[in-house]
C-alpha cells in the first residue's frame, strides 16, 4: 500500500512488481537485513513501554489462539534469526502476483456547475 498522486500509480505500481521480482530471484544483502533487524528490535524496544502495544497484541494473540509468552524473547529470536533466504522464500510464497488484487483510490471529481 502507497500514497501518490495518480500521475504517479503506473510508475509506482511498476516499481513496485520489479521490487517484488527482484526480491524473489535475488537475496537481499546480508547488510540490509542486519539494517531491518535492528530497526525493527530498536523500535519495538520503545513499543514495549507503551500500554497501547500491550492491549493490541494481547488482544490480538488472544483472538488468534496464540501463547502470550510469544510477545517476548520468541518474537525478539525470531527477528534476530531472519535471513536473506528466508525473506527471500517468504517472498516467493507470499507474494504471488497470479493472485493479488489492485485497487487505486483515485480524488473525487466534482461535477460541472449547471
Amino acid at each position: 500500500s502507497f500514497g501518490s498522486s495518480p500521475e504517479n500509480v503506473e510508475p509506482l505500481h511498476k516499481a513496485t512488481l520489479a521490487l517484488i521480482d527482484s526480491l524473489k530471484a535475488t537475496p537481499v544483502s546480508q547488510a540490509d537485513v542486519e539494517k531491518v533487524k535492528e530497526e525493527i528490535l530498536r523500535l519495538r524496544e520503545v513499543s514495549l513501554k507503551t500500554n497501547s502495544f500491550w492491549a493490541s497484541n494481547i488482544v490480538g494473540r488472544d483472538q488468534a489462539g496464540e501463547e502470550l509468552a510469544g510477545l517476548g524473547a520468541p518474537y525478539d529470536n525470531m527477528v534476530r534469526n531472519l535471513t536473506p533466504a528466508m525473506i527471500q522464500d517468504a517472498a516467493k510464497l507470499y507474494f504471488n502476483t497470479a493472485n493479488y488484487d489492485r485497487f487505486v483510490l483515485l480524488p473525487e471529481t466534482t461535477a460541472p456547475a449547471k
